[in-house]
């Protein structure tokens, strides 16, 4: 792939922002949700909820865990959201290291998985998710847009950073951890996940940006219909 062509995948990508992007499903939305509710029920505690999530290849390394859990911490502390955070070890370091999480963990404001076990969107789509934290990937970023949820995003190589940098212009994100990408601190994520669930001006503001443009995204003709009448039209012969 050269150069030109490259740059214009990526500006592709950017612009599929505002296109409703559908690739799921094998759950309508009702019983996904219905699941989903009952699945996030089981926390014990009624409220909202940050989900950090990225694809089922990302794991966190040493480099990535220790900034995590200091800023869940923080989090957990400073407001009244709950985490839902899918967790996958890479390399080897001892468990001790989420030992700050243990309260949580018992007292149920978070809860720990290495599998979502209902695809993210229709998690998304049930209104209980407030914040979605993730790497900047296009399926993550496009479910969020989608289902009008705003972002807290972690870059950490090219595309990515196009990503971070297109939820902040459109209002309905935060870039987290921007002075030091792609490495993170604990300060840089827990602030920027606060911005968006702490209930201020700016948090108002990306929730109702990110509600907006969903609620758009959704009202217009979906992604998948689209596409089946333009395959039609190829596939018609005269």
């Amino acid at each position: 792939m050269d150069h030109d062509e490259y740059r214009g995948r990526v500006y592709s990508r950017r612009c599929g922002a505002y296109q409703r992007h559908l690739r799921w499903t094998n759950f309508t939305f009702g019983r996904a949700g219905q699941r989903t509710r009952s699945r996030i029920s089981r926390m014990g505690r009624s409220g909202p909820y940050s989900l950090n999530q990225s694809r089922q290849w990302f794991a966190y390394s040493i480099n990535h865990v220790r900034p995590m859990v200091g800023a869940i911490v923080d989090v957990l502390t400073q407001t009244d959201v709950q985490v839902l955070w899918k967790f996958n070890k890479y390399g080897e370091y001892s468990d001790d290291e989420l030992a700050p999480l243990k309260q949580f963990l018992d007292s149920g404001r978070l809860r720990l998985s290495n599998w979502l076990p209902i695809d993210v969107l229709s998690l998304l789509e049930t209104g209980d998710i407030v914040a979605s934290v993730h790497h900047g990937g296009s399926n993550c970023f496009h479910e969020a847009v989608n289902a009008g949820v705003p972002h807290v995003i972690l870059p950490l190589w090219v595309d990515l950073y196009n990503f971070a940098a297109l939820s902040e212009t459109a209002g309905i994100g935060v870039w987290g951890c921007r002075d030091t990408s792609p490495n993170w601190t604990a300060d840089g994520i827990s602030n920027a996940i606060i911005k968006v669930v702490d209930g201020g001006d700016a948090s108002i503001s990306l929730r109702e940006k990110a509600k907006s443009l969903g609620d758009k995204l959704r009202a217009g003709e979906k992604g998948r219909d689209i596409s089946a009448r333009e395959i039609a039209k190829l596939a018609y012969v005269k």
